[in-house]
């Protein structure tokens, strides 16, 4: 009985031992190397996830892309654990990074015109500055410039000739908004718009030398010298300018013409039946501004060179010798 017990003691201890060092499996969701090792020693069958080469983590919970994000790009992710940022580095994005930038328009207004308008640089002016003077027709999503108008041209036949001028900085209205386009326009009025649509700077010299000199507004005088200077109108101590007075249809024609530099054009000879009442010195300019359609007749073919003009009429003729002049550049 003594030999036995000690064995007994003996087979109990390696039992117990060999029940100790038998290995566990690790848990069914545990990844990564670690799950084939053991935290410890005594290798006790707990799943490692501590070793530096685990793989076991908890998942993030995905963040959305941002909504700017445009492309495929957007329904995926930049890792393998599904961050939720956005994947710029699909091949079909349409998120870019940011091109040569593209100068704004020639005719683009404040500091806004050294910036763009989204970040693609695609030379839009851009609308955000906060001294701009242009504004943003979101309908047709394109930069247009704050268009200049009068109330009493709303209906009006002469509505984009008097726009095209005004918003050129050649016209300007009343104080109290008006254009009055039927008023009969005056001498110094359509000398002096002549001038500004055609570029002609005035000039400050004391070279005027009508017998009513006195007369002409001081504003307007550089002009008149100007208008002088060009042999657009002659000066003469004989003869009186009339400054507040009307102008006549073939006079407007020839200071036309003759601002914008239009002798030298060959044109079909004009074919109005009261073609006998105009003036010498003023059939050939009525001719070329006839033939380029600076101004018409009327339906009974005649041109009424001595009526006077109206200011709608004479915004007209100089619009489309505006634009004519344009056309050449």
């Amino acid at each position: 009985m003594k030999k036995v017990l000690p064995v007994l003691i003996l087979s109990l201890v390696l039992v117990i031992g060999a029940m100790v060092s038998a290995s566990e499996p690790c848990t069914a969701n545990c990844s990564g190397s670690g799950c084939n090792l053991y935290a410890d020693a005594n290798s006790s069958g707990i799943c490692d996830i501590a070793l530096a080469d685990s793989e076991s983590k908890s998942t993030p919970v995905p963040t959305p892309c941002p909504a700017n994000c445009k492309g495929k790009g957007c329904n995926l992710y930049t890792d393998a654990n599904g961050s939720g940022t956005c994947d710029l580095s699909a091949d079909d994005r349409t998120v870019k990074s940011t091109p040569a930038a593209t100068p704004c328009p020639a005719n683009c207004k404040g500091k806004g015109c050294n910036l763009y308008a989204d970040a693609n640089g695609n030379g839009t002016c851009d609308l955000s500055a906060v001294d701009k003077s242009l504004t943003s027709d979101p309908k047709k999503d394109e930069v247009t410039s704050t268009l200049i108008t009068f109330k009493d041209i709303a209906n009006h036949w002469s509505k984009s000739y008097v726009e095209r001028l005004a918003n050129s900085k050649i016209l300007s209205g009343y104080p109290d908004g008006t254009i009055k386009p039927n008023l009969e326009i005056n001498r110094i009025e359509a000398v002096v718009l002549a001038l500004k649509a055609a570029g002609i700077k005035p000039v400050h010299k004391d070279g005027v030398d009508f017998a009513d000199k006195a007369s002409i507004p001081s504003w307007s005088l550089d002009y008149i010298e100007a208008a002088v200077q060009n042999k657009i109108i002659t000066s003469d101590k004989t003869i009186q300018f009339k400054p507040l007075g009307k102008i006549s249809r073939q006079e407007l024609a020839v200071i036309l013409v003759k601002a914008f530099e239009l002798e030298s054009k060959s044109v079909e000879a004009a074919k109005f039946k009261d073609m006998a009442n105009v003036s010498d010195n003023a059939k050939n300019c009525i001719s070329i501004a006839s033939g380029l359609k600076i101004i018409t007749g009327y339906p009974d073919t005649t041109f009424k060179p001595n009526n006077n003009v109206l200011r709608a009429e004479a915004f007209t003729m100089i619009s489309r010798a505006l634009d004519l002049n344009a056309d050449k550049m």
